[in-house]
């Protein structure tokens, strides 16, 4: 969203173009914010193995107190991606 804003053209994943996506996880400043597993789940269903993925979850601590049980540190899938 904030490619969007700045003006920045944004292409689709499945463009032959693209080769890195970032994922910010809560959104700066609207808060917006993915589930739990919703990273795994993008990994999975919408990322092609030669494409690279920035994770950045800087703003998870202003989600509240419970934020640690809902981060990646915490997750069981086994993913180390």
């Amino acid at each position: 969203r904030s490619s969007k804003a700045d003006g920045r053209e944004m292409i689709a994943w499945s463009d032959p173009k693209s080769a890195l996506t970032c994922l910010v996880n809560p959104t700066n400043p609207a808060g917006d914010k993915y589930g739990r597993g919703a990273d795994d789940e993008l990994h999975r269903d919408h990322v092609p193995d030669d494409h690279t993925i920035i994770v950045n979850k800087i703003m998870q601590p202003w989600v509240g107190p419970q934020w640690r049980q809902d981060s990646t540190i915490n997750s069981t899938s086994g993913s180390s991606s």
